[in-house]
């Protein structure tokens, strides 16, 4: 009797836990709606950024990208969206034939508006074959180019320094062959690199290297203490919590320089070349970092590649 009702029992016990098992099963069903609930959550974040995309890509051709809407997008819709907003400045700016160079990548966000003000413009630098066009960009009583110089009528190797003659380099490149330099992405962005002695001399007709006064008149209308964050350009640094507003158009980015038979700084930071030579005999110059809101001031060996932006005369 108690083996039939242990029996019974078992066979009870059996049926609950095959019921409590059937009830389980179910768990993966309430899973996989979650899992397919996430991925639709996923699918319409990937449609939201698709659709802003898409936004930034028609506006282009109308006005600049905004720099801050391109640092909020994924790194897939931002090299989009910086290619578009390429390709509208050019054509939105340009006065020269099509037979010349596009300028440096510009994202400055009041371009459109800057320019119907004549605040800012274009010219064409006609030294080379193809020419080239620059932006430029009024800054107080002062007229900026709104981008680095970047006139190569040769290259040079990395070994090859000098403080005497003139010496040209872009960033990265290792080598004597003018097309080679200009088809890398350093120069297109960048522009060169040049000592001293080249950059004395290297800004085109109605431009000059600008001295250290004229520098310190620069500072002291954006304001000097941030005079860095104000003149850089708002993406394409190095992150950090010291981002550029770019709030006059001089769009300074990180060009990094040449040092002794090295390159060094690229996306961190910034320098160009005065006209002005401390007591010393060194040459002064003007950086900008990823890392500061103000401009420093320093000096440079005659033989180190920094960047040039010319002032007009």
């Amino acid at each position: 009797m108690f083996k039939r009702i242990f029996g019974m029992a078992s066979i009870t016990s059996i049926v609950l836990n095959f019921i409590a098992c059937s009830n389980n099963s179910t768990s993966p069903n309430n899973d996989d709606e979650q899992g397919i609930s996430s991925s639709s959550t996923i699918l319409s974040s990937s449609n939201t950024s698709v659709s802003s995309s898409s936004v930034k890509v028609s506006s282009s051709s109308k006005t600049p990208v905004s720099s801050s809407s391109i640092k909020n997008s994924s790194s897939s819709n931002t090299s989009v969206s910086s290619s578009s907003a390429k390709v509208s400045s050019s054509s939105n700016t340009s006065i020269s034939s099509s037979s010349s160079v596009e300028s440096t990548p510009y994202s400055y966000p009041e371009w459109n508006t800057c320019v119907s003000e004549g605040r800012c413009g274009t010219f064409t630098d006609s030294r080379e074959t193809p020419t080239r066009e620059y932006k430029w960009v009024k800054i107080g009583t002062q007229t900026w180019m709104a981008e680095n110089l970047a006139y190569l009528p040769s290259v040079n190797a990395m070994s090859d320094k000098s403080s005497f003659s003139d010496k040209y380099y872009v960033y990265d490149y290792d080598g004597t062959v003018v097309a080679e330099a200009k088809a890398s992405s350093n120069y297109t962005k960048y522009g060169v690199l040049y000592n001293w002695t080249a950059a004395k001399v290297v800004c085109p007709t109605g431009w000059h290297l600008p001295d250290t006064t004229e520098w310190n008149t620069l500072e002291t209308y954006v304001s000097r203490d941030s005079a860095g964050v104000k003149l850089k350009a708002t993406s394409g640094w190095s992150t950090s919590n010291i981002s550029g507003t770019d709030s006059y158009g001089f769009s300074a980015l990180p060009a990094g320089h040449y040092g002794s038979s090295n390159y060094t700084g690229l996306l961190g930071y910034t320098s160009w070349w005065t006209a002005t030579k401390d007591n010393f005999g060194d040459p002064y110059n003007r950086e900008i970092s990823y890392l500061k809101s103000s401009i420093d001031k320093g000096s440079s060996y005659s033989y180190s590649g920094l960047s040039v932006r010319c002032v007009k005369d």
